[in-house]
């Protein structure tokens, strides 16, 4: 009975080994001392005996747990260290996103006012345009007139 929960605790352990993504709450160091205390209702483990034989130093469990345990401490302080490189690329990524939206705000003011200067030039093109045509009659009426 006492072996199954100790095969119970091995099996979670070694499933996040495996997946890398805990189903329960890491500790800060995975140790013995975490594995016999460790329980979880939602898992269904429960606090063992360190002098369950079959953990004790000789037991035929031991190996076993000091594997998971030194396996799962290993893949914990490597995922921990990804989260800090992680987080130091968002942070990154997160001021250049400020400075892209800086910019692109200078960049829509510019895109606006060259609109206003564009629908300027459009007028005085226009009326440009009917200078010109005024211009032409008149030297066409002073031809037809002379």
């Amino acid at each position: 009975m006492n072996d199954d929960k100790v095969i119970r605790k091995l099996e979670v352990l070694e499933e996040y080994c495996e997946t890398k993504v805990p189903n329960f709450s890491l500790p800060k160091k995975f140790s013995f001392n975490w594995f016999v205390s460790w329980e979880s209702s939602s898992l269904g483990l429960e606090k063992i005996s360190k002098s369950l034989g079959s953990i004790r130093s000789d037991g035929y469990l031991r190996g076993r747990v000091n594997h998971a345990l030194s396996e799962s401490e290993a893949i914990r302080q490597a995922v921990e260290e990804l989260d800090v490189s992680t987080e130091r690329e968002y942070k990154k990524i997160k001021l250049e996103n400020e400075q892209l939206k800086r910019q692109r705000s200078h960049l829509a003011q510019s895109v606006y006012e060259l609109m206003l200067e564009v629908e300027e030039l459009r007028s005085r093109l226009g009326v440009q345009q009917a200078q010109f045509a005024d211009r032409q009659k008149i030297k066409q009426w002073a031809n037809s007139d002379g």
